[in-house]
């Protein structure tokens, strides 16, 4: 969950970030676009049930590192930034999560024996 956490921060700041350092161009339309999915992804992946959503991000990060390349970033520290912020949402993202608790069981369930199975109660009466 801590990493979710991290990941929503890095997401905010990749979202300000043209803003706050005052750059423009690709860069600033393309943080404009993937910094609020980050966002997103990282709020929906806080969910246990929804944890799969942090393989968005993964991705997102991957193309944070490989924009400044396929946009041409003119300024290199611009470029460097969002490799660095891209690797840290990737990284974030990739880290698995502590389970707290079992959300059903599945397709499983229908034909494991468990102790309270409806084929165990036919044996019983």
């Amino acid at each position: 969950m801590w990493s979710q956490l991290a990941v929503i921060l890095l997401g905010l700041w990749v979202m300000a970030s043209p803003d706050v350092m005052g750059y423009e161009g690709p860069e600033r339309l393309n943080n404009h676009i993937v910094g609020p999915l980050v966002v997103s992804m990282g709020i929906i992946a806080l969910a246990e049930t929804t944890r799969a959503a942090r393989w968005v991000n993964v991705v997102l990060g991957c193309w944070l590192v490989l924009a400044p390349v396929l946009l041409l970033y003119v300024p290199l520290h611009i470029g460097v930034r969002s490799a660095v912020l891209g690797m840290a949402i990737a990284g974030l993202s990739w880290l698995p999560a502590e389970r707290r608790s079992s959300q059903g069981g599945g397709w499983s369930v229908l034909w494991k024996r468990t102790r309270y199975s409806p084929i165990d109660r036919r044996k019983a009466g």
